[in-house]
């Protein structure tokens, strides 16, 4: 680390991010010339040849250093004035491409680090407002939390991260909360704070709030309905403007196995066994309305018949849309290292996460219970009887249907993450719920074609499913679900 400047003074300078170090070889167009690469993240980044004595300057940003004794390090390695202007440009270059973090250093030691977590990003710093009186306010989309063993301040809103390095910055930020604080507090608190409240202020981590107490966010017409989970969920799934892992890179891979295809056998007693009628395909192919006639005619309906669904559409439902054709062994040679399966809708990876559990409320042929659908044998596995969970259940879903119907049947759809995280990165939640989707629509398109009356709803009790299947929502989490029933009877 460099030299602590004097208490009552502050400096910044420059540093390689973790993770990032700089080859050089001998060998350039020039003779003592180096070619230099950047490695991060398993990928080599050439980025051009220079003298060799600018090269070995450079190895100063492992440590640290700023622009001046960047330059004094090139001189005394040897480098000319034109050397040492280069060296100073592959300084810039780091920076534009996100190599290099900003430090804010104390006599102390360290207070605070900003990292790019894109390229193409200025490390200018916003001027505090000139009122004293002015307030400043953290972001609501602000995150603060641990990565890589240090406390770090993120945002959906930004491509930034904050590394906290001194519990005083840490001290700040918390101020900058709720009330926030003002020019004239941020002033007296000292040239760190000033400069990592203008950090916060460029990165769009913070702001000035107005004469109500909003900041711009607050009355933004697009962003102020944006809840910070949603938000934060959007873009971390997917890639750009941050930095963390994201696709299938199998982080279980060698660490735990993963689980099998085909979710094992919930109860063990016969009684608890119900076998499914199985539907009759041939028929189906031959008999069945053409398909963009089944399209145009599906819709939600929050309505059901007097006589109850049978057990027999049950079973042809089941079959028809979610039953296991096959299970697929794996195959390494093509980078499939876990069993999947063949079902009758589409899925990333052919994972198959999706579990499927039934609450009969009325059903011609079936107990009243919680079940769940075993898509192998096609059958039923009876968990609970339980008169009171049924009954929450039911009352659950009749609360998200607007109150318009108790349905004869919830399905119930969970997600055996493992099965999706052992894979992916970042994106495993938004793949599961991918795929509720398209069971929904295959669930949607069945009971059409059936003519029953199918209505997916848009949210459901956590904690509920958890204490009716047994099973905590970390291992296997609620993702939707589905009412089914008779049709109601023509006025």
């Amino acid at each position: 680390m460099p030299p602590a400047p004097p208490e009552e003074e502050m400096r910044t300078f420059w540093r390689l991010r973790s993770g990032c170090t700089i080859h050089h070889e001998e060998g350039g167009q020039d003779d003592g010339a180096a070619r230099l690469t950047v490695r991060y993240a398993d990928n080599a980044y050439p980025i051009g040849a220079c003298a060799a004595a600018s090269a070995l300057a450079l190895d100063r940003l492992r440590e640290g250093c700023d622009e001046p004794r960047l330059a004094e390090a090139a001189a005394q390695e040897g480098a000319d004035a034109i050397a040492i202007a280069h060296c100073l440009h592959l300084l810039v270059v780091l920076r534009r491409y996100g190599f290099v973090n900003e430090v804010i250093a104390g006599a102390a030691g360290e207070y605070a680090a900003r990292e790019p977590m894109s390229s193409h990003l200025s490390f200018a710093s916003s001027p505090l407002p000139q009122a004293r009186q002015a307030r400043l306010r953290l972001s609501r989309f602000a995150l603060l939390s641990r990565h890589e063993g240090e406390a770090v301040l993120e945002s959906p809103l930004s491509s930034w991260r904050i590394r906290i390095h001194d519990p005083a910055a840490a001290i700040l930020i918390c101020r900058l909360m709720g009330e926030g604080m003002t020019v004239a507090a941020i002033e007296e608190a000292g040239k760190r704070a000033r400069t990592l409240a203008g950090w916060l202020l460029a990165c769009n981590l913070a702001g000035e709030i107005d004469a109500e107490g909003h900041l711009p966010e607050d009355t933004d017409p697009d962003l102020r309905f944006w809840e910070f989970h949603d938000l934060l969920h959007a873009r971390r799934s997917r890639s750009g403007g941050h930095d963390h892992p994201l696709g299938a890179t199998f982080p279980g891979r060698g660490i735990v196995e993963p689980l099998p295809a085909v979710k094992p056998a919930m109860v063990s007693r016969a009684q608890d066994i119900v076998p499914l009628p199985r539907a009759d395909l041939e028929s189906a192919c031959r008999d069945d309305p053409p398909f963009q006639a089944v399209v145009e005619a599906r819709h939600s309906i929050r309505a059901h018949g007097r006589d109850p669904i049978r057990l027999e559409q049950v079973g042809a439902f089941l079959y028809r849309s979610a039953r296991l054709i096959e299970r697929v062994p794996p195959a390494p040679e093509h980078e499939l290292f876990y069993e999947a399966s063949r079902r009758p809708w589409p899925c990333g990876g052919a994972a198959y996460e999706t579990e499927i559990y039934l609450t009969i409320n009325n059903c011609e042929g079936l107990d009243r219970g919680i079940y769940h659908y075993d898509p192998e044998h096609h059958r039923l596995e009876r968990l609970s009887r339980d008169e009171g969970m049924v009954d929450a259940l039911i009352e659950t879903a009749w609360h998200s249907a607007a109150q318009t119907v108790r349905p004869q049947l919830l399905l119930t759809l969970t997600a055996r993450m493992r099965r999706l995280s052992w894979k992916y990165r970042g994106m495993a939640w938004a793949v599961a719920l991918k795929h509720a989707g398209v069971l929904y629509h295959a669930f949607y398109l069945t009971a059409t074609t059936m003519g029953l009356a199918p209505c997916g709803l848009g949210g459901g009790n956590t904690e509920l499913v958890a204490r009716a299947i047994g099973i905590a929502p970390a291992v296997e989490m609620p993702i939707g679900e589905f009412m089914l029933g008779s049709l109601p009877e023509q006025p």
